[in-house]
């Protein structure tokens, strides 16, 4: 669903830096906790737990748990996005320096861009604050992400749950595994602007990478953790889903979102999260989003925030849940076929 990187035989340099990067992360995360309890100083990350800046302030005395926690929190997310080694001040928002206007599947290929997620600092920002609400308000469900990369984003999902207590919710795992599909224009007109993207976007991270990134990390919890391998039009009909709280789509096409969209919005919390990565910058993306929220009346706004490069802004999209959707996927799909024989909407 997602672009993809070589296989891991091809690049143990990036292996060996993740495990770095790990141990890095968890020895500074426990040697604060130890030096905060041991002297009871009363500095903290600012109470949000985002923040790039590291910035910290004054605080109760019950500071040291709230402090290793979100400590942690923004740790982990530094080195998922690489911004550990790669990244340089002012460059906040990146993932790795990868030299514009390098391609990314040239980088990808190349081996030049080695975090394991590619949503930025931004991206995790927007997963955190909505896990962070989530939990406040107790909205009922699991966690999935639909287009998973190198698993970043889930491993991060998964990482933030356990750092905040909650010991029950299932982060699913969904992807091809070997990128994205050959566009379908007989079905799904709207991904005419992509035909032949399949081709040029790598399609070798394996579910044994993504796997291997999760142990790196520290995370790999059968118990926490559900894989699912195929075409969303496959696996996500035939799995059996209680309710989601949140849900994050990077499917890059029309197709890939709109499979997402009719199959799991009706296990969607009111209140839950959608996150669509590609909201825009990919075309087919953006309608099958617009279409499916008009057909199901679905009026909550759409919040954006930039992605990593300068092209991207307003890339990634977000909204609550506000109500069910009255049409069932039969119903919305005749609206659809409807719709794409009317050129006005291309």
């Amino acid at each position: 669903m997602v672009a993809v990187a070589p296989q891991p035989s091809s690049q143990p340099d990036i292996r060996q830096e993740n495990k770095a990067r790990v141990i890095f992360v968890l020895a500074f995360a426990a040697m604060f906790a130890l030096f905060g309890s041991i002297n009871g100083s009363k500095t903290i990350l600012s109470p949000s737990g985002g923040g790039h800046d590291g910035v910290v302030q004054s605080q109760n005395p019950s500071w040291c748990d709230n402090t290793a926690r979100d400590m942690y929190i923004n740790l982990l997310k530094r080195a998922i996005s690489n911004f550990l080694y790669e990244c340089s001040p002012p460059e906040l928002n990146c993932v790795s320096t990868i030299k514009q206007p390098k391609p990314i599947s040239q980088a990808l290929d190349s081996g030049d861009l080695n975090a394991v997620s590619m949503v930025g600092m931004n991206g995790l920002d927007q997963v955190e604050d909505a896990i962070r609400t989530i939990l406040a308000e107790n909205v009922p469900g699991d966690f999935i992400e639909t287009g998973v990369f190198r698993g970043g984003t889930c491993i991060f999902m998964l990482g933030m749950l356990k750092a905040m207590g909650d010991l029950g919710r299932t982060v699913y795992v969904a992807d091809s595994f070997e990128g994205i599909p050959p566009v379908n224009l007989g079905e799904y007109v709207a991904d005419k602007p992509h035909a032949g993207t399949d081709k040029y976007l790598p399609q070798d991270i394996s579910m044994e990478v993504v796997k291997e990134n999760f142990f790196q990390f520290g995370l790999l919890d059968y118990d926490r953790l559900r894989f699912l391998k195929g075409w969303f039009k496959d696996t996500l009909p035939a799995t059996d889903f209680g309710k989601i709280a949140l849900m994050r789509m990077d499917g890059d096409l029309f197709e890939s979102t709109w499979d997402a969209l009719t199959n799991l919005y009706k296990n969607i919390s009111i209140g839950g999260y959608i996150i669509v990565d590609d909201y825009g910058d990919w075309i087919g993306c953006k309608k099958a989003v617009d279409w499916y929220r008009d057909f199901c009346g679905e009026s909550a706004p759409i919040s954006t925030i930039d992605g990593v490069w300068p092209n991207q802004k307003g890339k990634m999209g977000h909204w609550r849940k506000s109500k069910e959707c009255p049409l069932s996927i039969d119903e919305v799909n005749k609206l659809r076929r409807e719709r794409q024989q009317d050129k006005s909407f291309y």
